[in-house]
């Protein structure tokens, strides 16, 4: 007879019949249960199931409620958009259930939606313009206020995509290369001192920061590979200076690599550390017009050295990514591609190989 219990209630009553069972109060059992349940994750296509379900009920019941109020003045837009916001807001403070979340979700995006079109229509200034500005503003109150992490992550990426046409619209392209090293630099300063803030009052807003954080500037970015489609181009200018990005990344990564590789246990010597800047140095001044490559590496550096997979895997993609449009956008031979694949693994190679030899060659405790 198999007698492993199913539930907590089942534990209580195995335990309580062999005298081990501490005594609660039912109270006490009901919130013990609620905890448990609450704790225990669910198989991971139960749980997408549950976030399918979630959004698609919610879409078409705001969906149905909007289609009524079609004919509704920009006031009533704004009463909609804040109901549907405090709604959602309020869900997430209250209940951990993960089909009522993603619910909220889905009624915060829709509530800004609501939000913007009001502002949209009633600013006396551009309706675009209006509207980006009030939906950055709006996100970076919910980066905190929302008690979600995906929402914070979501909320990053909005004000990033909000961004973006504003400056276009505003012809302040100027700007952008200095965005990316901006959030990357933000992105190395938290994550790697994740560990230090885990009992301050930011902590739980630490993961979508650096996830928001991260892949903003990838795709701030990607903007940069827009010279690999010349007809895209035109006279209108996409990514202006992309050098300035390369070198802004190339400062935060050789930080890193100088202040945090002597941290790792092993034989890597100042010298070894040295060495690898300046590998560094050259790889930044060969691939001055690719700025995704060195932003790629500084977030696989931070990812392993935080033992973070997810931003090993995303700074690995990246990378792969912006390698592929390197060597698509070089106007040159085959055969001249081959031979920079060739000789760049030759210099990784020799780079290996001294690395090693300095290492070897250290005095213990050097």
């Amino acid at each position: 007879m198999n007698t492993t219990p199913r539930t907590m209630q089942d534990l209580f009553r195995q335990l309580s019949s062999q005298g081990l069972h501490q005594d609660l109060s039912t109270e006490q059992e009901r919130k013990l249960v609620e905890v448990f349940e609450a704790d225990t994750l669910q198989p991971w296509y139960i749980r997408a199931l549950i976030g399918i379900g979630a959004w698609l009920s919610s879409w078409l019941f705001m969906a149905f409620i909007i289609g009524i109020s079609i004919s509704l003045t920009e006031s009533l837009y704004w009463v909609l958009g804040v109901l549907f916001l405090a709604a959602a807001i309020g869900t997430c403070h209250v209940t951990r259930v993960d089909f009522l979340r993603h619910m909220a979700l889905a009624m915060s995006l829709a509530g800004q939606l609501l939000i913007g079109y009001a502002i949209a229509e009633t600013s006396p200034w551009d309706d675009i313009e209006s509207s980006l500005l009030a939906l950055i503003a709006l996100n970076l109150i919910l980066i905190v206020g929302f008690p979600d992490r995906i929402h914070r992550f979501l909320s990053i990426l909005f004000i990033n995509s909000a961004l973006a046409p504003l400056l276009y619209k505003w012809e302040a392209q100027a700007m952008i290369p200095f965005i990316s090293p901006l959030l990357l630099g933000a992105f190395a300063f938290i994550s790697l001192r994740e560990t230090q803030w885990n009992n301050r009052a930011i902590a739980p807003l630490i993961p979508s920061l650096t996830a928001g954080l991260a892949i903003s500037a990838m795709g701030w970015t990607l903007l940069s590979t827009i010279y690999v489609l010349p007809e895209l181009q035109g006279d209108f200018v996409f990514y202006p200076t992309p050098w300035i990005t390369t070198l802004g990344a190339l400062i935060t990564l050789c930080l890193v690599q100088w202040k945090y590789l002597p941290l790792i246990p092993g034989n890597l010597t100042r010298n070894s550390i040295l060495i690898l800047i300046a590998g560094t140095v050259l790889l930044a001044l060969t691939t001055l017009n690719a700025p995704g490559i060195m932003l790629s590496l500084t977030v696989i550096l931070i990812g392993s050295l935080n033992s973070h997979r997810f931003q090993q895997g995303m700074g690995i993609g990246f990378l792969s990514l912006f390698l592929l449009t390197f060597f698509y956008g070089i106007e040159t031979s085959l055969l001249m591609k081959s031979a920079i694949l060739t000789s760049a693994g030759v210099l990784v190679l020799l780079v290996r190989w001294t690395l090693q030899k300095s290492s070897a060659n250290a005095l213990p405790g050097e």
